[in-house]
Order: C-alpha cells, then structure tokens, then sequence
C-alpha cells in the first residue's frame, strides 16, 4: 500500500528528528501524538481498520532517508492502544485493529443513527448494518465487522441492546432497546 501524499501528512513528518524517540517527556508526548493522529487519518481516509505493524510503510520516510526504530514503533503503538485507538488482533502484538474513532464513538454514532431511523425494538444483523441497502447514509456503513461489533458491545454494556453473537462477525445479530 502506497504512502499517501506529502501534502496530506503534517510537515513534522519530513523533520528527520520524528523518526528518532525522544527522550525528553514533553516532546515524547508531542511526538507520539504526531504518531498516533498519521496512524489514525491514515487508516481513516482508506477505511482500513486492521494494520500489520512491521510493514505499515509511514515508519519509513525514503525522502529524508529515515525510519523509525523497533522500540520506537513499540512505544508509538502502546500509546495508541492506551488512547483507545487501537486493540491487538494477536497475541505476538504484529497486527492490530485501528480505531479512527474509539469504539464509543462508533456506539454513540450507531445509537444515534438507530433512534433517528426508528430502529429501537428491532432485530438487526451486523451485514445489515455495515453494509444494508438502508444504512448506505449511516456514517458507519463500510465499517469493518469486528469494530462494529466493539461498538455494539459498548451499547450493550450501556443497556441500550442485547447483542446476539454468532460465529460469523457479520452474522450477529443485535436488538436495540426501547428508550425507557
């Protein structure tokens, strides 16, 4: 998968310190941000959720002839887990699911969208969902299965539905609650 443009990434990216740990606190944060916003939108902009660490190639940047260390890739990565962006899909920690919006986020959108569309009291299935003729307009259609089904379990933890889950993502089914 291609980089995207120079012009989409923020100009820190082309500055040869960014791919070097910092150790001063202050700048390690600022820095690890940088890194978590680039994982984010770029992830974002090509509806991708899953991301297989070692290869994802912004830790490279061939115009200034820099790339971001092991450890720094470790560090960048528990940051964004601990911003609730991303979850690891395997226990090595080589691949993990990115969030460009917190499964919260993903549940307050879906809930949103279900009292608007009339949807409380229904039986619905994740495909549905993600991918239903009727959702087309929803802003969590194309989402991938997984990450809907982590937003529906915040609902679910919330009492706002009961999630039926089966063995294929796509066919959970969910029931939206009834406003009380």
């Amino acid at each position: 998968m291609a980089a995207p443009a120079a012009e989409r990434l923020p100009a820190i990216y082309q500055f040869p310190p960014f791919f070097t740990l910092q150790t001063n606190d202050a700048l390690r944060a600022k820095q690890l941000g940088e890194w978590r916003n680039i994982i984010v939108q770029w992830h974002e902009a090509r509806k991708e959720a899953t991301m297989h660490v070692a290869d994802w190639p912004l830790w490279e940047n061939k115009d200034i002839g820099r790339r971001m260390s092991a450890e720094g890739i470790a560090a960048v990565m528990r940051f964004v887990k601990e911003g609730g962006n991303c979850e690891w899909v395997d226990a090595a920690k080589t691949t993990a699911r990115i969030f460009y919006k917190t499964p919260s986020q993903w549940a307050a959108a879906v809930h949103e969208y279900v009292d608007g569309a009339g949807l409380a009291g229904t039986m619905c299935i994740v495909y549905d969902l993600i991918s239903g003729d009727t959702t087309t307009d929803a802003p969590f259609y194309g989402l991938d299965a997984a990450t809907m089904i982590r937003a529906l379990d915040v609902l679910e933890a919330e009492g706002k539905a009961e999630v039926f889950r089966q063995e294929a993502l796509d066919e959970t089914g969910v029931k939206f609650k009834p406003r009380s």
